[in-house]
């Protein structure tokens, strides 16, 4: 028999924390260093190194326009699915062809093979690339909608808030930091149960918009595209793929660190470290 108690806990959360009430009176307390909340891995090994073995509760992805986030965070859900999580991809800049094709080639599947059960299992996706921006309300019940008996874990995938909250016109902020404190409080609430990755654009200072990302999450990972210098034939095809420096910011649970500098492989839609000879 199904064991369908933490099923029914997912969904009471994610509607309980939509107006917090005497139901969640410690929705903005502190975690400490020592709480265990369970991890979720990126699929990128310094990344996961650099933070203990993977990212814990909310997590915000802030970087420049084309510096990768996309590929980056569904690689986060392809891992996290694999790793038992039961993952909700909320799209708002894709559409379902593109991310298809992405967790496809992130899976190292060919255009004949069939997605591993696993997958099929625990990975779900819900395009609001064409509707629009609904209000969060509709966003928790169409999530709600889609959570199997068998669920103790639920990590939410929102690309991107930015997008979001352009559908909102001159309520933006509001839309923004509504949306952003939203995860954040189920998150602190479930105690990592329901955990959350949201992508997010910087300004053109390079300050994520609004500054809400770095203050509500656990932990900030930067991404900055860096434009290569290509000096010789011989390493041409090394240095014309996307190299990227990732930065980790604003972290809970450890500490704060630059790591190496990265190339996405659009193939097969991953980052490998860059080696050492490539990166001047």
């Amino acid at each position: 028999m199904v064991d369908i108690g933490w099923r029914n806990e997912i969904r009471g959360w994610l509607e309980d924390v939509l107006v917090p009430t005497e139901k969640t009176p410690h929705v903005y307390a502190d975690h400490t260093i020592g709480d265990p909340l369970p991890q979720y891995r990126t699929g990128v090994g310094e990344v996961d190194d650099a933070t203990r073995g993977g990212l814990r509760g909310f997590t915000a992805v802030v970087g420049t326009p084309k510096s990768g986030k996309s590929y980056f965070v569904g690689g986060i859900g392809a891992k996290a699915a694999e790793d038992g999580w039961v993952v909700v991809i909320c799209d708002f800049e894709l559409g379902p062809d593109t991310v298809v094709l992405r967790l496809r080639a992130r899976c190292g599947l060919n255009d004949k093979e069939l997605p591993p059960q696993w997958l099929l299992k625990r990975w779900n996706y819900l395009d609001y690339t064409v509707a629009g921006s609904p209000p969060v309300e509709r966003i928790c019940r169409d999530i709600q909608g889609l959570i199997p008996a068998h669920a103790s874990r639920l990590l939410i995938i929102f690309d991107s808030v930015s997008r979001y909250a352009d559908g909102f016109g001159n309520e933006y902020f509001g839309a923004l930091g509504g949306v952003l404190s939203y995860l954040a409080r189920l998150t602190l609430v479930s105690h990592g149960r329901i955990s959350a990755v949201a992508v997010y654009e910087t300004n053109q200072v390079g300050s994520d918009k609004g500054r809400k990302a770095g203050f509500l999450s656990d932990c900030t990972i930067h991404m900055q595209a860096v434009k290569p210098v290509d000096k010789s034939d011989g390493v041409r095809a090394a240095l014309t793929r996307k190299r990227v420096e990732f930065s980790i910011v604003a972290n809970r649970w450890g500490p704060d660190c630059g790591l190496s500098t990265h190339v996405l492989d659009h193939v097969e839609g991953k980052f490998d470290a860059m080696a050492e000879e490539f990166k001047k």
